[in-house]
């Protein structure tokens, strides 16, 4: 079962996913990366044969299903990926 607990603690919340709890100030943005920075890191993860943790850990990256995802990314889309903005909701175009 995947819970993630969220408890207030001040102005902050305390998120525990069972492997630990992550204090995230409330009301922080979320961090935006550049495409080439996510392309630097995937590349240097892949060529230096880091592991999530150990890319997280010289990067400063919070949480290895960031990266994860851009290796996704980057697999199936290439570096050109990468850039693409995918934050938000998807745009629908409707036929006329």
């Amino acid at each position: 079962m995947n819970c993630t607990q969220k408890v207030k603690h001040g102005n902050n919340k305390v998120m525990n996913n069972g492997r630990g709890a992550v204090l995230k100030p409330k009301g922080k943005a979320n961090e935006k990366y550049t495409g080439e920075y996510k392309e630097k890191v995937i590349k240097d993860m892949r060529e230096k044969g880091l592991s999530y943790r150990e890319t997280m850990s010289k990067y400063g990256i919070t949480g290895a299903a960031t990266i994860q995802k851009w290796e996704r990314i980057y697999l199936e889309s290439g570096s050109s990926g990468l850039y693409e903005e995918r934050r938000g909701r998807a745009v629908v175009q409707h036929g006329s």
